[in-house]
């Protein structure tokens, strides 16, 4: 359980890390702006969720995960956010495929897991 929650805390990060990235990049754009400002946001406070329930761990037994989180579920995630910041610093992101990048990483496998962990720990 313990390298989930390590792995969905630097996973949150990197997310919100990439959507205040996005944002700078889109400022011309104010509503576009203030979704990825939201969704940033968003992130760090889920980063705040799992690293509460990593916190908690410290003094407690793990629960058993009825979970796991393969290297290619890893490297699809992450791979995603590192395409479209590639994208970012070449100056070629539009906002039609950014979108379908916020679609693909907000419906993906990693909030279910959050969604599990978070649920493990209330």
């Amino acid at each position: 359980m313990q390298d989930i929650i390590d792995w969905l805390v630097e996973f949150e990060t990197t997310a919100s890390e990439f959507y205040d990235k996005a944002a700078i990049f889109f400022s011309s754009d104010p509503e576009l702006e203030k979704l990825l400002k939201n969704l940033s946001n968003d992130e760090k406070y889920h980063a705040r969720i799992i690293k509460d329930a990593s916190d908690y761990l410290l003094n407690t037994e793990p629960p058993s995960s009825l979970v796991s989180l393969d290297l290619a579920s890893k490297k699809r995630m992450l791979g995603c956010i590192k395409k479209c910041e590639g994208l970012i610093d070449s100056g070629d992101l539009k906002k039609k495929e950014l979108l379908e990048y916020i679609i693909k990483l907000e419906f993906s496998e990693w909030n279910t897991i959050f969604v599990y962990i978070a649920n493990t720990f209330k």
